[in-house]
């Protein structure tokens, strides 16, 4: 049995930074299509933004996603690093082929 002792910071943060783009991009795309089948589903009474809220989801969907994944990522491998020593790191199996 292996210990994953330490997670690299920054590794941890850039995986999750990219697929938080990728969930946002998704969720853009989703929020974007519904908007355009019922233009009513997200209606804005009286506000100052022209810009529809589905087309504004396509760009601030994965802008959202990338930044709040990174600095998720960066909170989990700190937090880990810092439990691990206190606590143990998780424990995996392998099997050898």
């Amino acid at each position: 049995m292996k210990t994953i002792e330490k997670i690299g910071v920054m590794s941890l943060a850039k995986i999750q930074a990219l697929i938080g783009l990728i969930i946002g991009f998704l969720y853009g795309i989703l929020l974007f299509i519904v908007e355009k089948i019922d233009p009513s589903a997200f209606a804005q009474e009286n506000t100052a933004s022209q810009i529809p809220l589905g087309t504004m989801a396509l760009f601030l969907g994965p802008v959202g996603g990338l930044v709040y994944g990174f600095l998720g990522g960066l909170l989990i491998a700190y937090l880990y690093n810092l439990l691990a020593k206190l606590i143990g790191g998780i424990k995996l199996e392998f099997k050898e082929k």
